[in-house]
């Protein structure tokens, strides 16, 4: 039985408008959260590599592995984070998992000759600011938003665009400027005005649906949703759609230097990877709403499939339409699951289902280099027939995602949802 003390505050039902003024300190509070939480250093390691390498030693490959374990933490993690922001409320667990965010950022400047002092720091992150992360936001803000709630989550995940924006130029610049220590002070000094924006506008809330008295939420327990067809399906589905979508990422400079472009053509096509994300955040948030989530999730992987062929092709005239197409599936995966989670096993739980669900989202990042690799290995280092074979995979993704049923209206009917 939760012990959650929140707000608990029943919309008016159809009305939008009112959904985004009641729950727009909550989604500002998230955005900037998951811009500087324990994903930050997933997406500056490579600003680091140069100073390190000069420090250290330590050579870009070794390096890399960071991100594994990363997102191995992230898999441990994003349960018990779930599980705890169900139970307590986002505030308590986002709150102290920020501080300990800043702390370890401020840590890093201790890495010494060892690599294993970068493999425990990233392995720390999730594990000890383990509220600082998607899971977690993405329950904030689906608690507050029912009628929006696709877009919501677009807009939330939307922060990432600011680290991969500014990143390179503050973070690169402290750098460069005071050295690899003065980088990971930075970064750290920029996550702890998240402790108070959390404090002043992050409120807990139990879903209502609305009606003379609030109802508290319900929804499925891990155990019952274990159980269903359903979880398992979406599990696959992202596992898949990620794998597709890493492996071809981590690669794309490369490859696209290897299909003829210069260095500033290459990184001219790699572009349009932000932009698609920035566009498959909004986009499929908005169809989120609006129609079957499945039809939208399949669309989403098999455009991915479409841009992996043609990046598969070489072909110069459709390289940036292939990476927009590519990038629309990086930006969509997170919130397009889950929306499905809160709609499929209702929000009770819907934390922990999330961090579970969201396993397979990190299984796939940490599978997609090892899989890349094995497959440039099978095929000599030539790209064209490893992105035919993640091409195949992302279209299995997509009829998993058709196979999906109709969400249960006993959890899509709050706030005037239907089943659908």
């Amino acid at each position: 039985m939760s012990d959650v003390r929140s707000a608990r505050i029943a919309l008016p039902a159809g009305s939008l408008g009112a959904e985004f003024r009641t729950g727009l300190p909550v989604l500002i509070a998230c955005f900037i959260g998951s811009a500087v939480g324990h994903v930050f250093p997933f997406y500056t390691l490579t600003l680091f590599m140069p100073s390190l390498n000069a420090a250290f030693g330590w050579t870009p490959s070794q390096m890399g592995y960071a991100i594994t374990f990363l997102t191995g933490g992230m898999f441990i993690a994003g349960p018990v984070a779930g599980y705890l922001c169900d139970r307590f409320g986002p505030r308590k667990v986002i709150i102290p998992s920020t501080v300990m965010v800043a702390l370890l950022l401020a840590g890093m400047t201790q890495l010494n000759g060892s690599i294993w002092s970068l493999y425990l720091g990233y392995a720390l992150f999730p594990i000890l600011g383990m509220g600082a992360g998607p899971v977690v936001y993405s329950r904030a803000v689906a608690a507050w938003f029912s009628r929006g709630r696709g877009l919501a989550l677009g807009l939330m995940f939307c922060s990432t665009g600011i680290t991969t924006t500014f990143g390179p130029t503050l973070i690169g610049g402290a750098i460069q400027k005071y050295g690899w220590q003065g980088g990971w002070l930075l970064m750290a000094a920029v996550a702890l005005p998240q402790i108070l924006i959390a404090f002043l506008l992050l409120k807990d809330r139990q879903v209502a649906v609305p009606g003379p008295n609030d109802v508290p939420a319900t929804g499925m327990s891990m155990s019952e949703a274990a159980r269903t067809r359903v979880f398992w399906v979406m599990f696959a589905a992202s596992l898949l759609m990620v794998l597709m979508i890493t492996a071809t990422v981590i690669h794309l400079v490369p490859m696209l230097l290897k299909g003829g472009l210069d260095r500033a053509g290459a990184l001219g096509v790699a572009s349009m990877l932000g932009l698609g994300i920035f566009a498959g955040r909004i986009c499929s948030g908005f169809l989120l709403d609006r129609l079957h989530g499945p039809y939208v999730a399949a669309l989403v992987s098999f455009l991915a499939a479409c841009g992996v062929v043609l990046l598969g092709t070489g072909a110069p005239a459709t390289l940036s339409v292939a990476v927009f197409f590519v990038g629309c599936c990086v930006g969509a995966e997170a919130d397009i699951f889950a929306y499905f989670t809160s709609r499929y096993f209702g929000m009770k739980w819907m934390g922990e289902i999330f961090g579970f669900l969201y396993g397979g989202i990190t299984l796939g990042t940490a599978i997609a280099p090892l899989a890349m690799g094995a497959l440039l290995a099978q095929f000599g280092g030539a790209y064209e027939y490893p992105l035919y074979i993640l091409a195949g995979i992302g279209l299995v993704a997509m009829l998993l995602c058709l196979s999906l049923p109709k969400y249960p209206v006993s959890f899509a009917a709050t706030l005037g949802m239907k089943g659908r």
